[in-house]
């Protein structure tokens, strides 16, 4: 595991370690989800800083975690912006663990250390969170200290739900060859001519005809009785088997479409495979609204899709 001077909260390990007394010590772990497609998205979605970013902080510049970056996180509480300075420490990325650990700077408002792991138990994918905090050396912090213990136990409550989210899985079968379903998929127009009940339109970026890897297009349409604006970028391509597409901006915490692509002996089996966290109610709104009306949207624009490349 590589580490820098040493990691207090050591995230390679299941078991942490004792450690001074003179840190304040928290450990708790949160079962997740379960499956290899839970894993497979938030062992790479905790080392971008997701639970930091979907728990309502920013981190500046947020790339994939690696031994000795310096990023500043910033959290926004109403009328102030509080700068938070740190170092990576430690990172793992194993088939059953992933995770890292960073340490402040000096003009942070604490003293410590945090750690956000994930790791599998059997088929379980469970978070761990682990910190070392102590008051700040610089007066200013230190006089505001216990407001800062209450705010963190809010952001730790943010922390355990931050990389929930709940999946669905559409499949779809058609005669058409898989390069022919993979293209209309990615039309901008066929997509807009398979939402024409929500009034969908594309206002930004990619508006019209194909588009490619690593393209965005913002979309606005009236969802739920709702008016909805979201930015997707197209984040993997393997055409023709493969495209994935994801939120970049809009109502989600999180939202990603993977569209798959088979042939068989019928012509093609195409796959969707939706994950998404809603920004309010959690897993309850997710199941009883979110995943039955969208499942519902994928259902219609694929008969549409096939019914267009059937021809």
């Amino acid at each position: 595991m590589p580490s820098l001077d040493g990691s207090q909260t050591a995230p390679e390990l299941a078991r942490w370690p004792r450690t001074a007394s003179h840190h304040r010590r928290y450990e708790r772990s949160t079962v997740i989800g379960s499956g290899a497609h839970t894993w497979d998205r938030v062992r790479n979605e905790v080392l971008v800083w997701a639970v930091k970013t979907r728990s309502g902080f920013r981190v500046a510049p947020r790339t994939r975690v690696s031994v000795g970056d310096r990023p500043t996180i910033v959290a926004g509480i109403p009328g102030v912006t509080v700068r938070e300075p740190v170092e990576v420490v430690a990172v793992v990325d194993r088939d059953d663990r992933a995770g890292f650990a960073y340490r402040t700077l000096p003009g942070h408002p604490v003293d410590g250390e945090e750690a956000f792991i994930v790791w599998r138990d059997a088929d379980d994918v469970v978070l761990t969170i682990r910190s070392l905090t102590r008051p700040s050396p610089q007066r200013r912090w230190r006089l505001v200290h216990p407001l800062l213990r209450i705010a963190q136990h809010l952001a730790r409550y943010r922390y355990r739900r931050a990389l929930r989210a709940s999946t669905f899985i559409v499949q779809t079968r058609a005669s058409a060859a898989p390069e022919v379903l993979f293209e209309a998929s990615v039309s901008i127009d066929a997509h807009l001519a398979s939402m024409r009940r929500s009034r969908e339109r594309a206002i930004a970026g990619v508006t019209s005809g194909r588009i490619g890897d690593g393209e965005s297009v913002t979309w606005r349409a009236r969802h739920l009785g709702v008016w909805f604006v979201m930015t997707s970028r197209i984040t993997a391509w393997d055409a023709p088997r493969r495209f994935v597409d994801e939120q970049v901006g809009g109502p989600f915490r999180l939202f990603r479409h993977e569209h798959l692509f088979e042939a068989d002996a019928s012509g093609t089996r195409m796959t969707d495979i939706v994950t998404l966290a809603s920004p309010v109610g959690g897993l309850l709104v997710e199941r009883l609204v979110l995943v039955p009306y969208l499942r519902r949207l994928i259902v219609a624009r694929n008969r549409h899709l096939v019914a267009k490349t059937d021809r």
